[in-house]
């Protein structure tokens, strides 16, 4: 699997992108401007834009920039750059997205599925397992720049199951995820912090592999707890860690402010696996 540094899913286009509307954009917005060089080239078909709402629609597909427009403030672009860089991610998703609505098989995509963290809100349209309060864990076809969900239509059409989607899936993640790319922050001579910000869409899923897992606990000696506040982002501390309302504030920080917002729940990994921590695991008791 190719990481791409800025990668959008397909599937956003097909759940409605903007989970958080922007309501009235004025007349120099971004989503306009957007909006108008999109309509400009014919090849990206019927183009419509909601001004109340600062919602652009092509085909059957509603965008809201949200994403877009946190990446644009990281990267620092202005004017007609950031203009340039809305649209041709906008125009790179469309064609991957209508490229996927070929017919394929299950060997032509085997290779490319791997699971991802989702927004609960996917469970509706997407083959999904609830995993926490605000979040899921679904499964992707992994292309060279967008991602499409898999979806039970998909796998009667391939003729497979759920376990087998399963195996599939933290088979090729693992093949990605070596723990040496896991990045570990010092205390002393202790480990306090690992993380993983490889930014390749898969971070935050990484934490679903018992290997991750396993590695977690060993260099922090003990149970953890385990946020992925973005898609692009997975941080582990000790469960006893005297820090870890601060470190909780940070994930909550971190959920409101970067593209690809998860969760600001926390996890727990101990000795059978992963589930969700409580209140008092999370912050501590007052």
């Amino acid at each position: 699997m190719k990481p791409a540094r800025h990668r959008l899913a397909a599937c956003a286009l097909l759940f409605a992108l903007s989970l958080h509307p922007i309501a009235h954009a004025q007349a120099t917005s971004l989503e306009e401007q957007v909006y108008l060089a999109l309509k400009a080239n014919p090849g990206n078909g019927k183009v419509t834009f909601d001004r109340d709402k600062g919602l652009i629609s092509i085909d059957q597909h509603t965008l809201g920039l949200d994403n877009i427009k946190k990446q644009i403030a990281q990267t620092q672009l202005e004017g007609q750059a950031a203009v340039d860089f809305a649209v041709k991610t906008i125009e790179t998703l469309l064609k991957e997205s209508r490229d996927l609505g070929k017919p394929r098989s299950w060997a032509e995509v085997k290779a490319r599925i791997l699971p991802t963290v989702s927004p609960s809100e996917y469970q509706k349209m997407a083959q999904c397992l609830p995993m926490g309060l605000r979040v899921a864990r679904c499964f992707v076809v992994d292309n060279d720049n967008t991602r499409a969900f898999v979806t039970p239509k998909d796998m009667e059409a391939w003729g497979i199951k759920l376990p087998e989607l399963q195996a599939t899936a933290m088979e090729n993640l693992q093949k990605i995820s070596p723990t040496s790319q896991l990045r570990l922050n010092m205390d002393g001579d202790e480990v306090n912090l690992v993380i993983s910000s490889q930014h390749d869409s898969y971070d935050s899923a990484r934490i679903l592999l018992p290997e991750v897992q396993s590695f977690i606990r060993k260099v922090l000696h003990g149970d953890a707890l385990v946020a992925i506040p973005n898609r692009d982002f997975l941080i582990a501390w000790r469960i006893d860690n005297p820090r870890k309302r601060t470190l909780a504030e940070r994930v909550v920080q971190d959920y409101q402010q970067q593209p690809h917002p998860l969760t600001y729940e926390l996890f727990v990994v101990d000795d059978k696996g992963l589930r969700n921590a409580t209140l008092v695991e999370a912050i501590g008791e007052d």
